[in-house]
């Protein structure tokens, strides 16, 4: 063994044993750093689903508000639809009862002219 030359080995070994030892320590430290990314994530995606249930609940409100306009417009147009028709309705009673009265006076004055002819 006196002939064998470590020295060349060592040459190919070095760059190999530096590689494992710095993706070791690579991955070592930067596992840390990769478990604060996870988190920032994990905290920037709970922020935007906050941020989207409370984009969602405004729009429902608007359309609440919207829904309660329109109910009061309808209500109100309904409202006035039914009162125009009980005035028309009290109009018509009140043509009815002057048709009953003056078919009243027909009917005494054909009765007189009934009891005239006998």
């Amino acid at each position: 063994m006196e002939g064998y030359n470590f020295v060349g080995v060592f040459d190919y070994l070095m760059p190999i044993i530096s590689g494992i030892f710095g993706g070791l320590g690579g991955f070592f430290f930067g596992r840390g750093k990769y478990k604060a990314e996870v988190r920032g994530i994990e905290a920037s995606n709970d922020t935007e689903i906050i941020s989207n249930a409370i984009s969602i609940i405004n729009l429902y409100k608007q359309e609440l508000n919207e829904l309660q306009a329109r109910n009061d417009t309808k209500f109100n147009e309904l409202n006035n639809m039914y009162n125009d028709k009980i005035e028309l309705l009290r109009e018509e009673i009140k043509l009815h009862k002057r048709t009953i009265s003056f078919l009243k006076r027909e009917n005494a004055s054909l009765r007189k002219k009934i009891k005239g002819l006998e």
